[in-house]
């Protein structure tokens, strides 16, 4: 899908999006869950910055970033040189990466900035910032391999190592704040570490010294981070306002942090006297205020900020999701759940989106009113709130007497989610709507797909959303009406339909054991439909025993179609072992016999001595180099299986022809035969190689492996298959980290992009390259282990074997 990593900005009361169901909604995943390959997170576009078109009840990524990142910590005040100040730093693991940015406010959330690689070479598993001041990296040195190396790395910089401060800092971290005086403490309010600031913070809270915090807090000649520890202090301490603190509270301070933070301890404190001032708040120029006064509304209540909470959003405008989210907070603590019901006609349909979300959060029944909206993306939102995550169940089925209108067919987000409505309910009539979806030929394919195979799956146990991956609890059911509908369904449909919706048809057919009638006949005889559908439509008229499996098989031996063929073959010998024997072994040497291979793949995993004769003799064709290169690999696999001595023998006699613990050995054999398209599945579908989340994730330089596109001409065979069985071997050109010492003493880290005889190209962490003479380089010390695993473990030989014929087609 190309998602990526994202930064986050957690603002409270918020919801980020990712849910843990959207993990498994991918190809490789959906052949095992039988889930649709929609996903809401990646088709909804939840995971990139802010769009119009976003889900409202979500607050977007700052930005898309990092590859695998670790740690994340942010510069104290001390650490490092003031070049560091005010930084973030995170791991990105398989870059071997320390990354290092700032982020500067956007509206009433952040924009990331200067972002850029601190530290590079180092496989860093964790980073921390030591009361020192210095940056410590823990070195997982063997990677995917794991050995018995490992170090910590202290990064810092000779010129500040004994700042004052930074001696100062340490020792207040050392000596803590339990023996310092009142006065002490309240001037460490102001320290340049966060951490001196929040010791000296805890402890005057834990003092009860209210009295000095409010008045530090509303003294607008103090320095303004003593002012915010103060206010977080008060607010840590819980303890009543009285009428002197609303006087004194620096609601109205000239600083935007102190105005913030005044409107965000309030609302913590939850003291109504407040809310009045923190109306006022929700027109300050500033953003942030207005983002903290809108949350602490919500806790403070009071129906009188009703208007003006609307007003806000309705001058906003969806243009900032933050300050839409804080107001949206506001809402849902202070109003009740029929005036939020009547925004439903408000005229600002950024003010409607709002309240569909703020009864989302209320769990409010009324949001179906919203389904009828003018406005698609309030429609939208309204159908999330109703159907997804704990779902809204009085409302869920006003979601589902939706699907009989056009208007819902128009958006997919919302049809799947009136159809899933429909599944859930389970009802005689909720069924009978699916089928007319399913059978009109006006809807759009995709959900006529869908709604053929919700019915496949009406009585599934556990029962798993068709739309967001949870397991749900299902209505009570006829336990035939889903079957009736079906089969009805497949009538009509089968004549005439697009191959996909047939195929859904089929597979729903299966699944759900309902006999074949004569029309699949006639669609294994189509030689105008596609192979694929051709054999699907044999696939169910033998499927269950149906009467009709001995003409359909017979029309599929006999049909021009090879592939068609040699799937009835597959079919005939999968019946039992001794059918398959005798159809593999009837013509000897029949390489092209596809019951050949199937009865090799099952050898593998399932040795029978019955087949020992034949597999010796094939054996010796392989020893005798008599074999075609495309079944060495799976000879070679059954043979070793194998329980007969002779068997294995003769394998081993062959795979001593190769040298020993060097290069492939035996294993070479995989770089010829193997399946393209089988192996374009392993690339983009199988869920423990993962291969396109390395490689195919942002573009050069973005992502942690090479981008594969003209791999089939830059590689051989047998280079793709060592590069996958030994990626540390020969790391890829442009991906090999090293640390060069030039005989000038220089030290340079980077990754090497280009390297002749007379010169080196390395990528230095700012980006540029630098371009050194081989004579002027005393030592290049390379990373020793590539950050792609050995695939052969995950994958299996045969697997790779497809993955190698696939990545050669590139």
């Amino acid at each position: 899908y190309n998602e990526r990593e994202r930064f986050v900005f957690i603002a409270e009361g918020s919801d980020s999006g990712w849910r843990y169901n959207w993990q498994l909604r991918d190809p490789g995943w959906s052949r095992v869950t039988e889930q649709p390959l929609y996903n809401p997170w990646v088709d909804e576009k939840m995971w990139i910055p802010h769009h119009d078109e976003q889900p409202a009840h979500i607050t977007p990524p700052i930005s898309n970033y990092s590859i695998g990142p670790g740690s994340f910590k942010f510069n104290p005040g001390t650490a490092l040189t003031e070049e560091y100040q005010d930084h973030f730093f995170v791991i990105q693991f398989p870059g071997a990466l320390v990354s290092t940015f700032r982020t500067e406010p956007h509206g009433a959330g952040f924009a990331m900035i200067d972002e850029r690689t601190f530290q590079s070479g180092i496989m860093a598993s964790a980073i921390n910032f030591g009361p020192d001041g210095a940056l410590y990296v823990a070195d997982w040195d063997g990677y995917w391999q794991p050995n018995d190396y490992g170090a910590i790395y202290r990064i810092d910089h000779p010129e500040t190592r004994n700042s004052p401060s930074r001696i100062e800092t340490k020792e207040a971290l050392r000596s803590g704040m339990a023996h310092r005086s009142a006065q002490n403490l309240e001037s460490l309010l102001a320290a340049p570490d966060q951490r001196v600031r929040l010791k000296a913070q805890f402890e005057l809270a834990r003092r009860g010294a209210d009295t000095a915090l409010l008045r530090i807090a509303s003294d607008e000649t103090a320095p303004v981070l003593a002012r915010v520890h103060s206010l977080w202090g008060l607010g840590q301490m819980g303890q009543e306002p009285n009428q002197s603190w609303l006087k004194a509270w620096p609601f109205g301070s000239s600083e935007p942090k102190v105005r913030a933070q005044a409107a965000k301890v309030a609302g913590d404190l939850g003291w109504g006297p407040f809310g009045e001032p923190l109306v006022g708040l929700l027109n300050d120029p500033e953003p942030s205020v207005a983002f903290q006064a809108g949350i602490a509304i919500g806790k403070v209540g009071g129906v009188y900020s009703f208007g003006p909470l609307v007003e806000a959003l309705d001058q906003n405008d969806n243009r900032d999701p933050f300050l839409r989210h804080a107001l949206i907070q506001g809402l849902v603590g202070s109003a009740h759940a029929d005036a939020i019901s009547g925004l439903a006609h408000h005229p600002s349909e950024a003010v409607r989106r709002a309240a569909v979300v703020a009864l989302r959060r209320i769990k409010g029944p009324s949001v179906d009113a919203f389904l009828e909206d003018d406005v698609l993306n309030v429609r939208r939102e309204a159908a999330r709130a109703i159907h997804d995550d704990f779902s809204i169940p009085e409302a869920l089925d006003s979601l589902a007497r939706s699907l009989d209108h056009k208007r819902t067919w128009s958006d997919e987000g919302i049809a799947r989610r009136a159809i899933s409505a429909n599944l859930r309910i389970g009802g005689d009539k909720n069924a009978h709507r699916i089928g007319r979806l399913a059978t009109d030929e006006t809807v759009p394919l995709p959900l006529r797909e869908e709604a053929i195979l919700s019915l496949a799956s009406w009585y599934d146990s556990p029962f798993v959303d068709r739309v967001v991956g949870r397991v749900r609890p299902l209505g009570p059911r006829d336990p035939k009406i889903a079957d009736t509908v079906l089969e009805q369904s497949a009538v009509q449909i089968i004549e005439g339909a697009p191959d996909a919706l047939i195929s859904a048809l089929l597979s729903s057919l299966r699944k759900r054991q309902i006999l074949p009638h004569e029309g699949i006949l006639a669609l294994v005889a189509d030689n105008q439909r596609s192979t694929e559908l051709r054999v699907e439509a044999l696939k169910t008229a033998v499927s269950n025993r149906s009467a009709l499996q001995a003409r359909a098989i017979q029309i599929a031996m006999e049909s021009a179609n090879a592939s068609l063929r040699n799937e009835a073959t597959i079919i005939v010998s999968d019946r039992d072992f001794v059918t398959l024997l005798a159809i593999a072994t009837e013509t000897e040497r029949d390489w092209e016999n596809p019951a050949v291979r199937v009865l090799l793949e099952r050898l593998e995993s399932e040795p029978d001595d019955r087949a020992d004769p034949w597999l010796g003799k094939m054996a010796q064709a392989l020893l005798q180099d008599e074999l075609p290169s495309e079944l060495a690999v799976d000879v070679a696999l059954a043979a070793q299986a194998s329980a007969s001595p002779s068997v294995q023998d003769t394998i081993r006699e062959y795979q001593s022809r190769f040298p020993a613990g060097v290069g492939l050995g035996w294993r070479a054999i995989a770089a010829l035969g193997g399946d393209p398209e089988r192996g374009r599945g392993v690339y983009e579908e199988n869920v423990s190689a993962q291969c396109v989340r390395c490689h195919n994730a942002g573009g050069d330089g973005a992502q942690v492996g090479p981008i594969l596109d003209g791999v089939g001409k830059r590689l051989d065979r047998i280079a793709l298959l060592e590069a996958l069985i030994d990626p540390s071997a020969r790391i890829a050109e442009g991906y090999q980290f090293a640390t060069i010492k030039t005989e000038d003493g220089d030290v340079l880290f980077g990754t090497i992009v280009t390297e002749t005889e007379e010169h080196l190209t390395l990528r230095i962490p700012d980006g540029s390259e630098i371009e050194l003479p081989t004579s002027e380089t005393a030592t290049v010390e390379r990373q020793r282990v590539s950050a792609m695993p050995p695939m052969l473990d995950i994958l299996g030989l045969r697997a790779t074997r497809d993955l190698v014929a696939y990545l050669s087609t590139l």
